[in-house]
């Protein structure tokens, strides 16, 4: 969620919050962005705005997780991977060890299958000798 607020209440706001460090970087027009589900998409959001609007659009910091952040730490929230893609890389790397496993399984089944094929067919090759 973007919203534009009035800077006298966004340093309201922020000193009842308890946020004084951010009541400075009240000046002019403010945008304040809002993330709920995914921490990291409100910096991603951001991020990506600033890319495009630059220098019209320039964050100049923020409140995560109650503690204020300078614009070099929204940069780097905003390269962190989402919450999806850490859970996708996590479910990877633990069915990448399973799935070894079961292809080295699959191999020494079928490596034991073709020596009791070529079993049958040398016991096959003595009886017809016979």
């Amino acid at each position: 969620e973007f919203r534009v607020v009035k800077d006298t209440l966004a340093r309201i706001a922020a000193e009842e919050a308890g946020l004084k460090e951010l009541v400075d970087l009240f000046a002019g027009p403010i945008g304040v962005a809002i993330g709920y589900d995914d921490p990291v998409l409100a910096f991603k959001l951001t991020e990506k705005c600033r890319v495009a609007y630059s220098p019209r659009y320039t964050p100049k910091g923020g409140v995560f997780e109650g503690v204020v952040i300078s614009q070099d730490e929204i940069k780097r929230y905003g390269a962190l991977p989402s919450r999806v893609e850490l859970l996708a890389k996590l479910a990877m790397l633990l069915n990448s060890p399973m799935r070894s496993l079961a292809m080295m399984l699959k191999a020494k089944i079928r490596e034991f299958a073709a020596v009791l094929n070529e079993t049958r067919i040398k016991r096959e090759q003595q009886d017809k000798e016979e």
